[in-house]
């Protein structure tokens, strides 16, 4: 009986030993993440949407705010979730792209990366629709008025310790033509982590970077 005991123990501890030699260190630098808000914005029935018209600019700049609050964030790494349903109308050169971008106390959460269709350096796109004529006008918009379009995205970025923190989503049109979204749930979430470029990095490309054929 002891030696079987004492045969389960070795393996559990060789095991555990396995374990944490395979797992890197970075990969045990992020805490717990902790839900600091949960929010909704349902408009009454009958009412407009969340809309807007205006240019995104460089950097996060530009655009509507559609969304602000100030909390208090002990953490070092942040990360902001909106998920809503939208549409776009057609503007002055074809269907508009819906864009929108988080700024954390006037810093953009993240820029840079990927195609220029993608968005102006702080942007993303979340819904671009084709913009012929025969499509959709569900709402008389023109092409590419395809009404009620899932758009989900988490922002991840890091800030320089505890404090008071002012987070911000703003909202805009990628060339004028109205862009708009209803039934959005917003969420504020935080980690604890020693280092804060440890919590939110770029990751490998891997293999598949480059131009696709």
């Amino acid at each position: 009986m002891q030696r079987q005991l004492c045969t389960f123990l070795s393996a559990t501890l060789a095991g555990l030993l396995l374990v944490a030699v395979a797992t890197p260190a970075n990969a045990q630098a992020l805490g717990p993440v902790h839900r600091f808000s949960a929010e909704f914005q349902f408009s009454p029935p009958g009412s407009p949407e969340i809309t807007t018209a205006a240019l995104p600019g460089p950097g996060g700049t530009g655009g509507t705010t559609v969304y602000s609050k100030t909390l208090f964030i002990p953490y070092r790494t942040l990360f902001v979730t909106f998920s809503a349903t939208g549409d776009t109308h057609r503007g002055l050169t074809g269907g508009a792209a819906l864009l929108m971008t988080c700024v954390v106390d006037g810093v953009v959460c993240r820029s840079g990366g990927g195609l220029p269709n993608a968005g102006p350096p702080g942007w993303i796109t979340l819904q671009k629709m084709p913009d012929v004529s025969t499509n959709c006008n569900d709402g008389g918009g023109g092409g590419g008025d395809c009404h009620d379009n899932n758009l989900n995205y988490t922002w991840c970025t890091t800030v320089d310790g505890p404090g008071p923190r002012t987070v911000e989503l703003k909202l805009a049109s990628s060339n004028g033509g109205i862009v708009f979204y209803e039934r959005s749930h917003i969420y504020i979430d935080a980690t604890p982590n020693k280092n804060a470029d440890d919590g939110c990095v770029q990751a490998a490309l891997g293999p598949f970077k480059g131009t696709l054929p």
